[in-house]
């Protein structure tokens, strides 16, 4: 695979590593990703085009250019014998749309050759005013020929003109259409353009949208569910933040009223049934917001619901499940926001009971993030629990909530009620002080009483970091008075040395751990073999919760330290198993650091501008990090590894 980025290395360089590539790689390349954004330069655009010409063999390849390079490759054939999908953004000069223009014939009869090797095309980002909107009137008819197109991509839906619109009869019948932007962001936009919109897009069997309640696109959605667009099947709302919404300013109430005023006059027309809802977005979901979606169109169709904001009332759940029946819902996606109250919990978990004893769903897979009541678990388990293929449980460590964690016990509860599992993801605890019952082996050794599961993702729980097992302590690093000295102090909670060793300890998760931990899952394996376990730390930042660089700048340039090693030794592992011949092979890989970013981005940038200090720690961190791994090496990276797991006796 190759990956150039056209805009940051000189032309002559370029020239010499593709020239290299070309003549040395080009039989057994498979993958070609060639990027040529804002470049000005017209040594660099024919370049750009020779090396693309160059590769003949690739499997896949794709196209991030600007509209003057795509012009030029539409002229030779010979560079998209492998294309399947091209997106054309960068700045347009004045004489473009002048040229799109007079070539437009030469477009059309190229694309007749890209029906059976394109999947996507998409036009992203142009720059452009008013006066330059005639380059779209040149893409007309290629967008006409694109009618095999599976989604179609278009970024500035503010300026799309109605001769675009036109062209989405012409589209396949499952074609999907990406709004990321609102259609207009002006009072006095064209209002013309919504019923060309409304008018042409009947055939579509996808939308996806960027919302707030009470804009243009909002509008347009609701009309489409209540009738204008009947096919559709697949609809996602992406909720924007209110601050980016031009001249909403509508009461929920009146919100609410005018929607009733969309539906009674599409009221003779079939509404959309759609089988996947998804609302996405940092904002939960409002108190009437819901039911104004579900009201649009006849959800008895649901097969698949996705509330990834949460909610921000408990009357929302009972709201939901006033608005109609789901009987065909079979996979739940809800997430909780950190502010949950316990009666928004209470209503959740009444609704879900609901779910199963009203409308007698049958859900197959169920899937929760963020502040997860252990109330709605139980719930689900007892009552959707026969029936259930995957459960995917994800709480979020956040300041002032408890994680949500599994012992022992309670796998061996969720094995029992919940037979046919064939994935689960399920939040383990680390470095419990109490008794073996609680231990992290026997956890595992549950795990694999799981007859039909065969795909594994545990979450390791490095937040208690207060807490550790008595045998997971080094010998002679146990110093009283070191110990119990404080490393710092945050918002009068003061932080010890054993406070830091314990999370370091906690936190380390090497590939060695994660062979051990599939052992002792595939040791006591039953019913069908375990073919990937994902094992993850998480929570181990919860040591420095709530700090921000900003407001403590005397703690941030020690803090650098500990987050380093913190963020060095919380390592996520993939297990696959791989059947060939006569054996299973075990594929090792770790995936990309999975640590939450947030506020921590100016700790990165300084570990960053730091890195050879950090790489040879001085002071106190690097006196804790010695007495749990001594020195073997020059780099303390290269020294730590995960404690051996305690090993007790397993009853069989």
């Amino acid at each position: 695979m190759l990956a150039t980025n056209f805009d940051t290395l000189p032309v002559e360089l370029l020239s010499y590593i593709c020239e290299l590539i070309c003549h040395s790689h080009s039989p057994s390349l498979c993958a070609l990703t060639l990027v040529n954004k804002n470049c000005e330069s017209i040594a660099s655009k024919q370049l750009f085009r020779d090396i693309w010409v160059s590769f003949k063999r690739l499997e896949d390849g794709r196209v991030l250019t600007d509209f003057e390079t795509w012009e030029a490759l539409l002229e030779r054939r010979e560079c998209f014998e492998s294309v399947r999908s091209i997106s054309v953004r960068g700045t347009l000069s004045p004489a473009t749309p002048v040229r799109f223009y007079h070539n437009r014939k030469a477009m059309i009869e190229q694309a007749e050759w890209l029906e059976d090797d394109f999947d996507a095309f998409s036009i992203q980002e142009p720059e452009m005013d008013e006066s330059e909107g005639s380059i779209f009137v040149a893409l007309v008819g290629l967008i006409e020929k694109l009618s095999f197109l599976k989604t179609l991509r278009w970024a500035a839906f503010e300026q799309l003109p109605n001769c675009i619109l036109m062209t989405l009869p012409g589209l396949r019948k499952d074609c999907g259409l990406e709004m990321p932007e609102f259609i207009s962001r002006h009072a006095d936009a064209e209002p013309r353009q919504d019923q060309v919109l409304l008018t042409n897009c009947t055939k579509l069997r996808s939308i996806t949208a960027r919302t707030v309640s009470g804009d243009r696109n909002e509008h347009l959605l609701l009309h489409m569910l209540s009738g204008a667009t009947p096919s559709l099947k697949e609809v996602r709302l992406v909720k924007c933040e209110v601050l980016t919404a031009f001249g909403v300013d509508a009461s929920e109430e009146v919100l609410h009223r005018r929607s009733r005023a969309i539906y009674e006059r599409n009221e003779l027309k079939s509404r959309a049934r759609p089988t996947l809802f998804s609302i996405h977005g940092k904002d939960p979901i409002e108190r009437l917001e819901l039911e104004r979606w579900f009201e649009a169109a006849d959800m008895s169709s649901l097969r698949r619901l996705e509330l990834r904001s949460g909610v921000n009332s408990a009357e929302v759940w009972s709201r939901m499940m006033r608005a109609q029946f789901l009987p065909h819902l079979r996979e739940l996606l809800l997430g909780f926001p950190f502010d949950c109250t316990t009666e928004q919990h209470d209503a959740a978990t009444v609704w879900m009971r609901d779910l199963f004893k009203v409308n007698n769903v049958a859900l197959q897979k169920l899937e929760l993030r963020g502040n997860i009541p252990p109330s709605l678990v139980n719930v689900t388990v007892h009552s959707h629990g026969k029936t259930l293929r995957k459960l995917i449980l994800i709480p979020e460590a956040h300041q002032g909530h408890s994680y949500l964690r599994f012992s022992s016990r309670d796998l061996q509860n969720i094995n029992t009620l919940c037979p046919a599992l064939e994935e689960l993801a399920v939040p383990l605890e680390r470095g419990r002080a109490v008794g073996n019952e609680f231990h992290e082996a026997h956890s595992y050794a549950a795990l694999g009483q799981f007859a039909s599961l065969t795909h594994l993702h545990v979450i390791l729980d490095c937040s208690r970091w207060g807490e550790l097992r008595p045998d997971w302590i080094l010998q002679g690093s146990g110093d009283d008075e070191f110990d119990g000295r404080t490393y710092f102090s945050l918002d009068a909670r003061p932080i010890l040395h054993r406070n830091v060793r314990y999370a370091l300890v906690n936190s380390a998760v090497d590939e060695t751990l994660a062979r051990t931990v599939w052992g002792l899952i595939t040791a006591r394996k039953l019913g069908l073999p375990l073919h990937e376990l994902y094992v993850q730390p998480a929570g181990s930042m919860e040591l420095i919760t709530g700090f921000r660089p900003d407001d403590r700048p005397e703690l941030a340039s020690r803090l650098v330290d500990l987050y380093a090693m913190l963020r060095e030794v919380s390592r996520s592992y993939k297990i696959t198993r791989h059947v060939r011949d006569d054996f299973d092979e075990l594929v090792v890989r770790e995936p990309p650091n999975s640590i939450p970013r947030g506020h921590w981005s100016k700790l990165d940038r300084e570990e960053r501008d730091r890195q050879e200090v950090v790489c040879h720690l001085n002071g106190v961190e690097m006196e804790i990090f010695r007495r749990i791994w001594p020195s073997r090496s020059l780099s303390w990276r290269d020294d730590w590894c995960s404690l051996q797991l305690p090993m007790p006796e397993l009853s069989t």
